[in-house]
């Protein structure tokens, strides 16, 4: 997995903010707050997911090579990433329906 790709996974709760936003343009009434909300819920769920899958896919021995904590890190971003969507989509239609026009 590259470097972009990583990142990309770790600003997921921005970019699916900025997407259902783009999404929603019209038919939501405060758009920015719907951004910063969605943004920020996503990040809180980011924040109790990643830590989560990371104590899930780490092992608990503090003898492990540099290739093979790589690999359990980005196993738990992916996982952390799956988390979010799951959760996170639902979420985001919640708020969808508690912004939009009325």
């Amino acid at each position: 997995m590259t470097e972009f790709m990583l990142a990309a996974l770790i600003l997921l709760p921005v970019i699916l903010a900025v997407v259902a936003g783009a999404v929603c343009w019209r038919y939501i009434s405060s758009r920015a707050l719907f951004i910063v909300a969605s943004a920020l819920s996503l990040f809180g769920l980011q924040s109790l997911a990643a830590p989560a899958a990371t104590s899930v896919f780490l092992p608990g021995d503090g003898g492990l090579s540099l290739a093979v904590a790589h690999a359990a890190h980005l196993q738990s971003v992916v996982a952390s990433a799956i988390i979010q969507l799951v959760v996170g989509i639902p979420f985001i239609w919640w708020l969808y329906r508690a912004f939009r026009k009325p």
